[in-house]
């Protein structure tokens, strides 16, 4: 009896692994695929999107990401993001990341510089593609692949470092001198320049520079005039051109390249307590009449003045730029405190502005009892 059960024990172990042994199911090893069935990255942001850069954004970034390389097999990788200026075929690229995963972050002021290396102007936009690189491990001697490009428009921003400290006037109204301190646009804003001159001829051409001495960094209009500034790209623009004498105000945003000239309608006035013998006086403007014989820039008014009290000269009706005598040496000093011109007789007076030498910020008066 125990010899049967054996035996039947025995056929069944034999039988259970003769079925596992069918049920096992094959392994099959992975296979590297033919090289014109290797799969490339495919990038997925979507093509030809926009971005403006500016003060509001220059802090952000940006994530680009792709789909992963299909060669057959599992291999360490390491993938590049590429960009360059369309059209170059990437022969300028910028590595904007290097990564093993399969995206990147690229920081938005990143960005901007690289589109400022290529020289891209600032303010327009300019369409750069896109592409990523993967790189296998040493020792699998596979090539490496590049994802088909993609475009997207990126506009450049010139940050507040990247602008001058100031802008440069040169031109018939002061002489030509393009290393003039005295004729020149302060900062008012990012990358917006002003300042306000006197153009004493009735027609006055000038143009901006943002270096120093020199014309080569001269900006004007070339061709049609539309407001907006061209650069020196190898010819000199045409200078800028006002017609009739007076101050103007020259404005220039250099991230739009635009421009503005106004004439000023309130020029040189006389204003103080020697007008009214009270503090009212500091309130109440006497215009100057200006003339131009050829030879000197005058403005003049007669007045009628308190003894005791004191006057000054001010620009535009406002305190930005006023001219007082301290130190009573008939040459003015420039919006001083405490130096107000001080009456010693009660009458009528002429008083003369002398601006001739404006552009080298000097100034000079006369008064005289009438």
């Amino acid at each position: 009896m125990m010899n049967k059960l054996y035996n039947c024990s025995v056929a069944i172990v034999l039988g259970l692994l003769a079925t596992m042994t069918a049920c096992t199911e094959q392994v099959v090893k992975p296979q590297v695929l033919a090289e014109e069935d290797r799969v490339a990255p495919a990038m997925t942001i979507e093509e030809g999107i926009s971005i403006v850069l500016g003060e509001e954004n220059i802090g952000e970034s940006m994530l680009f990401t792709w789909n992963p390389e299909n060669i057959g097999v599992d291999v360490p990788v390491s993938y590049r993001l590429e960009a360059a200026p369309a059209g170059t075929d990437f022969a300028d690229a910028k590595e904007w990341a290097i990564t093993n995963i399969t995206e990147a972050e690229v920081a938005h002021k990143d960005l901007n510089n690289d589109l400022q290396a290529w020289g891209l102007e600032v303010g327009q936009a300019h369409m750069i593609e896109l592409r990523v690189v993967v790189s296998f491990a040493q020792g699998t001697n596979f090539e490496s692949l590049s994802s088909e490009p993609m475009t997207m428009n990126i506009t450049p921003w010139a940050d507040a470092d990247a602008y001058p400290e100031q802008l440069y006037l040169a031109g018939s109204f002061q002489g030509w001198n393009n290393a003039n301190e005295h004729t020149v646009l302060k900062p008012i804003g990012v990358g917006i320049f002003e300042g306000t001159y006197l153009f004493h001829e009735s027609t006055t051409y000038f143009k901006i520079l943002t270096k120093k001495g020199s014309w080569d960094s001269q900006l004007g209009e070339r061709g049609t005039v539309d407001g907006i500034l061209d650069h020196n790209d190898g010819s000199d623009p045409d200078p800028l051109v006002v017609e009739g004498m007076g101050y103007y105000t020259i404005r220039v945003d250099l991230l739009t390249k635009v421009y503005s000239i106004s004439k000023v309608e309130n020029t040189w006035s006389i204003v103080g307590s020697a007008l009214t013998g009270n503090d009212d006086g500091w309130g109440q403007d006497i215009q100057m009449d200006f003339t131009n014989d050829g030879t000197s820039l005058l403005y003049t008014a007669t007045v009628d003045l308190h003894a005791g009290f004191v006057w000054k000269f001010r620009f535009n009706k406002g305190w930005d730029l006023n001219l007082g005598d301290g130190d009573t040496d008939g040459v003015l000093e420039i919006n001083g405190y405490g130096n107000d011109i001080t009456v010693e007789e009660s009458g009528l007076y002429t008083i003369t502005l002398d601006v001739t030498k404006f552009a080298e910020s000097i100034y000079t008066y006369t008064i005289e009892k009438n």
